[in-house]
């Protein structure tokens, strides 16, 4: 499965923090630090690395990821933000 991340972050650090996370996993060659390739990979692979970024860094209200895959039916897409003053550190549903 193909899996996209998009991220909507200013802070520089933090988007930073995104690619550090995902960069072992991430194809270079098509990614750029606002939208990351993952090539054949596990949607749980990539929630756990995003997870181990949740748990050390806090997103601002502004800030959001997508997760964009592919699924029996077509494309799927999964935002993660922060909803007041909720902090965001576990991924509970796909």
């Amino acid at each position: 499965m193909d899996v996209l991340v998009y991220n909507k972050i200013k802070d520089p650090a933090l988007k930073q923090g995104i690619l550090d996370a995902l960069c072992t996993i991430a194809d270079p060659t098509f990614s750029t630090p606002d939208l990351l390739l993952l090539n054949n990979k596990i949607l749980e692979d990539v929630v756990k690395h995003l997870q181990g970024f949740l748990h050390q860094k806090e997103l601002s209200n502004e800030d959001i990821i997508y997760i964009f895959y592919t699924k029996s039916t077509g494309f799927g897409m999964w935002p993660l933000k922060r909803e007041g003053r909720k902090r965001i550190t576990k991924i509970t549903s796909l």
